[in-house]
């Protein structure tokens, strides 16, 4: 509203009162009528822009982004928990054994780790095994009152920390059951043993189970138990450093565990302007894997430390064997890499990814990644006021992104691409660059994964 429109309105609404309109066009009314207006545009102003939170494109404050998140079904990819390898040496005379989930505690950080996996160690020896920065907790509530869509709530703190979870229900004849994530009920009946992840505007991370038809409603008396993966995400600490057994305290006098090197580093949880991008086009896939490249954004959502990903199928993989065959039938294939991780610690996280994931009559297979690298010949020259060792290692480190090692690897590259990336570092004054290996405008086999060999390669900078 202006200031005419308000003088407007004032002098139309007070032209009937004998009283009021002999202060007609007076200052009076213009100065009353300019603080209307003024009231009215800011809450205009306010207004628009309070409707402009109902749009996640629009939306700047968290709790709006939040909230259009969970009305879409999407929920942040979680923290991930830092994995060592930790050395657990046996002092006693006989052989003694740790067992899977082992809590144990770092002085050095009072940070929890969990041992992932049971082992026995000779008397005098040492093993190796890995572990978790993380913490089991459990929350356990009974249900008093079944309803339709019952819902349960993790604390704000507790769901900022949780890197998994796993839910379990015992009722009836005191079965404890293991219930299943369904992404927005699909594939559900009333007979389901099945509940939607969610996470709510305040930051909590929730758990809604059925409706009597998508999906069981929990009995009268049922105990739900949410077996929770807490971890700090991002952190980390030196090798040879000593972690003391907390769940046991028994094992101290047994073993001396410490740590050694790190296997893969933690990460936080999803930030709001990736939950923003992510809630815009989530529903163009949510899980259901019928899209294209479906796949791969389910893959990475789910791995996100992935630096190199390829799925095929039955026409591909037909192409790659060099003949036709009835075992690439409804097969999906999976290559994946990442930095400092095994091809078969890969392939085995590859299985429990899709092992609850239903495709009718298809069949996910890990496929173990082949690697083919080429190098580079690099000729340059520096200014005489530069130290050709400092400039070689800028100019590996820039060119680092093409390797298999770099976290974040740039994949398929056209020759002039490399060339680009060392002349924008602006550290020479000119060079040659010729590249050794098969050729880049070649497209590589679809399990096969291209990089540079920075190590290898021949780069000499000099005045």
């Amino acid at each position: 509203m202006d200031l005419n429109t308000a003088i407007s309105i004032f002098n139309s609404v007070i032209a009937d009162s004998p009283w009021w309109q002999r202060f007609k066009g007076s200052d009076f009314v213009t100065y009353l009528s300019s603080f209307v207006a003024q009231v009215a545009k800011r809450s205009e102003v306010a207004a628009a822009r309070r409707l402009q939170e109902t749009f996640p494109s629009l939306a700047i404050n968290a709790t709006s982004i939040l909230a259009a998140a969970e009305s879409r079904g999407y929920v942040p990819i979680k923290r991930r928990p830092n994995k060592k390898l930790i050395t657990v040496s046996n002092t006693t005379n006989s052989t003694r054994s740790i067992n899977k989930w082992t809590s144990l505690l770092s002085e050095s950080d009072n940070l929890p780790y969990l041992v992932m996996q049971s082992i026995s160690v000779p008397p005098g020896e040492s093993a190796e095994v890995e572990c978790i920065q993380a913490e089991r907790r459990v929350f356990t509530t009974t249900v008093s009152n079944p309803s339709k869509f019952m819902t349960r709530l993790l604390d704000p703190d507790t769901s900022d920390k949780v890197s998994s979870f796993e839910v379990y229900i015992t009722e009836f004849n005191d079965v404890r059951r293991k219930w299943q994530l369904a992404t927005l009920f699909r594939n559900t009946s009333k007979n389901s043993y099945a509940y939607v992840e969610f996470y709510t505007p305040s930051e909590q991370l929730g758990i809604r189970f059925g409706n009597g038809i998508l999906g069981r409603i929990p009995s009268l008396g049922a105990v739900i138990e949410i077996e929770c993966i807490l971890t700090a995400g991002a952190s980390d600490i030196p090798a040879g450093m000593p972690l003391i057994a907390i769940s046991d305290p028994g094992l101290n006098s047994i073993f001396r565990i410490t740590t050694g090197s790190t296997l893969e580093v933690g990460s936080e949880r999803e930030d709001i302007e990736s939950i923003r991008q992510n809630t815009l086009y989530y529903p163009s896939y949510d899980e259901s894997l019928q899209w294209s490249n479906d796949h791969e954004t389910f893959i990475r959502r789910n791995m996100p430390l992935l630096t190199w990903v390829s799925v095929w199928g039955e026409s591909t993989q037909e192409l790659l064997a060099g003949y036709k065959s009835i075992e690439f039938i409804n097969k999906i294939y999976i290559a994946v890499h990442q930095p400092g991780i095994s091809q078969s610690v890969l392939m085995e996280q590859i299985n429990a990814l899709y092992k609850n994931v239903d495709d009718y009559n298809v069949t996910f297979v890990p496929v173990e990644t082949l690697f083919q690298s080429y190098t580079v010949r690099l000729r340059g020259k520096i200014l005489g006021t530069d130290i050709p060792e400092l400039i070689k290692a800028e100019i590996k480190k820039a060119l680092a992104v093409y390797d298999k090692t770099s976290p974040s690897y740039i994949g398929t590259v056209k020759p002039n691409q490399i060339w680009n990336t060392v002349d924008d570092s602006g550290l020479l004054t000119s060079f040659e660059l010729s590249i050794d290996g098969d050729s880049l405008m070649e497209h590589p086999p679809v399990n096969t994964m291209r990089y540079l060999d920075v190590a290898a390669s021949d780069i000499d900078v000099n005045y």
